[in-house]
């Protein structure tokens, strides 16, 4: 199945709220009263900019603009969001627990931290809370081996010591050993024994950002696109969760959600550039 980028565009237009001036996590229910800075939103700027959305682009960025409480505004958040989309961020150590708070628009601050939850009502940031993520050498985290990779690759793009390269394969050959055939995706099911198209999509992205040096497999690339752009629904969002046997996708979720469909326009359109927001 191809991509289809009116589809996507019109899933983001019905998933913005005038009143937050932001895109709900999802579709139906909860999931059209929680608003999620990072990473949802921030990741939105990026697909409503790979699918010519300059308007609502620019309505959410300026939104994000506004929450200034750790430091920093919404949009650049030291998150997962950022090593995927920022050029000029570069991770090398140790990536941190995510914690959420909620807005209060009363007091114009965060209240103390949740646990992260999908459907949390009300406007969330995702932030990492200071606690170190547990060991991060451990082969089962795909999305930290992504992270690692891109930053590596970066660190290498301006170094171009064989360290740096040496460690850009060692990340990239971690994500390469969790593709689970019979699953079609990165790692294990999950004890409902679901995949998660994030990873199908972060895949796509290291690969293309780095060029698709060695280690890659050199055809997985082709059977990765294939799965991510069988998740597309007729709503123009993406799956996140899905089930596969022998080789073959057999069920999905049916609402998607922000975050994952930007992830998957961001490697259908234009994956190689990076935002300068």
């Amino acid at each position: 199945m191809s991509f289809k980028e009116g589809k996507a565009a019109d899933y983001f237009r019905g998933r913005f709220k005038d009143a937050p001036g932001l895109c709900c996590e999802s579709v139906g229910g909860k999931f059209e009263e929680a608003f999620w800075l990072m990473n949802d939103n921030a990741l939105a700027i990026v697909a409503l900019d790979r699918l010519n959305e300059p308007s609502l682009r620019d309505k959410i960025k300026a939104k994000l603009q506004t929450f200034k409480v750790f430091g920093h505004d919404a949009f650049r958040n030291r998150g997962w969001v950022d090593p995927f989309i920022h050029q000029d961020v570069i991770y090398l150590g140790h990536l941190k627990k995510a914690g959420c708070y909620r807005w209060d628009d009363s007091t114009k601050t965060f209240g103390q931290r949740l646990e992260c939850e999908a459907g949390m009502i009300g406007i969330m940031q995702e932030e990492w809370d200071g606690s170190e993520y547990r060991d991060d050498d451990e082969k089962r985290y795909f999305n930290l081996a992504a992270s690692k990779a891109l930053s590596c690759e970066r660190q290498y793009v301006k170094t171009r010591r064989a360290s740096d390269k040496k460690k850009l394969d060692l990340f990239i050959t971690r994500m390469e050993n969790l593709w689970n055939s019979a699953n079609l995706g990165f790692g294990e099911p999950d004890r409902n024994g679901n995949m998660t198209a994030y990873y199908l999509a972060a895949y796509l992205l290291v690969g293309e950002k780095t060029g698709w040096p060695n280690p890659f497999d050199t055809e997985r690339s082709k059977t990765v696109k294939a799965v991510l752009n069988s998740l597309q629904q007729d709503h123009g969002g993406f799956a996140t969760w899905y089930k596969a046997q022998d080789g073959k996708v057999v069920s999905m979720e049916l609402n998607g959600n922000v975050e994952t469909t930007s992830l998957a326009v961001y490697a259908n359109v234009r994956p190689k550039e990076y935002t300068a927001f």
